[in-house]
């Protein structure tokens, strides 16, 4: 596993291929390539490449790998002897990183919170997705993002369920907010990354995610869904639809409508208080080592990340104190 590896190892084993570029110098060419699996990734670095293996090699794809594991620039990089595609038997949970939780559990609690739901056109709509076994299984291993936040199998499904808890919390303190209608929202917002993104050795956008994105597809398939139902209420639908729509807040980052119900700024905020703190932690992991008071460059975000010491020796709370009721 990557997370184990130490300078002067021999190393043997398959990895993801993130990314592969060749490069030019003094001597003739270079492979640079990043290799990842579920415990993290790591640089490697074939020397005196012939440009015929690159043309071999496609990101996404699981190789084989032999080399020495050494130090660059502070890091442990792997100087490669040989890199070819692998032609084993794998495990996609082994190279792409999973959930901290257990996705039976987590299923099991949005279920729970579906159950809960008392309006009887909401429930009628939730069960035409989440009762069909095949966009549950979908939903249950999709990552929810490619690089920025909850980029590992489940993660859409954690980051639903995240956005859940925290919505049905603020439906206690704000009463004039529709429970049902939020916890429709959160539900339904993002189901169109499960045709957005696919999951190979890395994860990536398909065909359709890139023409598409993940809102326009959400919208229609939930729209098409409505349209089954006999007798659904007009309004109800057009509120369900903007909540879709309007999720990612401003024009700017996506949305072709702003929020322009309560129920609508609540979900982009939850939204925004989920996807950030996930992303904001998973820097934290992997930089916040004693020595480091702040993090690399946030280019996406253009600011710094402060450490400080007070995340060093920070123990992950459990599963079960994650999933709280």
């Amino acid at each position: 596993m990557v997370k184990n590896i130490k300078y002067g190892d021999a190393i043997d084993s398959a990895y993801a291929l993130l990314s592969v570029s060749l490069n030019s110098y003094s001597k003739g060419f270079k492979l640079d390539v990043e290799l990842g699996d579920s415990s993290g990734n790591v640089n490697g670095v074939l020397w005196d490449c012939d440009p015929k293996i690159a043309n071999k090699l496609k990101p996404g794809e699981i190789v084989h790998v032999n080399g020495v594991a050494s130090a660059y620039q502070n890091k442990i990089q792997i100087n490669l002897n040989s890199i070819k595609p692998y032609d084993g038997d794998i495990e996609i949970e082994d190279f792409i990183p999973n959930s901290v939780h257990s996705i039976d559990k987590m299923w099991e609690k949005l279920t729970l919170k579906i159950e809960s739901i008392e309006n009887e056109n909401i429930k009628m709509l939730l069960d035409r997705f989440f009762d069909d076994a095949e966009f549950s299984e979908s939903f249950k291993r999709i990552p929810a993002g490619k690089k920025w936040h909850h980029t590992f199998i489940g993660g859409l499904l954690q980051h639903t369920l995240y956005m859940l808890q925290i919505a049905d919390d603020l439906t206690k303190i704000y009463p004039k907010c529709d429970r049902d209608l939020l916890l429709c929202g959160v539900l339904l917002h993002d189901i169109g990354k499960i045709y957005e993104l696919g999951v190979t050795g890395n994860i990536d956008y398909t065909t359709r995610g890139r023409l598409e994105g993940h809102i326009s597809i959400g919208y229609h398939a939930v729209m098409s869904a409505i349209e089954k139902i006999d007798g659904f209420p007009e309004n109800l639908a057009s509120e369900i639809g903007h909540l879709i729509l309007s999720h990612q807040g401003e024009r700017e980052h996506g949305s072709p409508v702003v929020p322009c119900t309560l129920e609508a700024v609540i979900l982009h905020l939850v939204d925004q208080i989920d996807s950030q703190v996930n992303a904001y932690q998973k820097i934290i992991e992997k930089e916040a080592e004693e020595g480091n008071e702040w993090s690399t460059y946030i280019k996406l975000r253009e600011r710094f990340f402060y450490f400080g010491d007070k995340y060093i020796d920070t123990k992950s709370p459990s599963q079960e104190d994650l999933l709280s009721d």
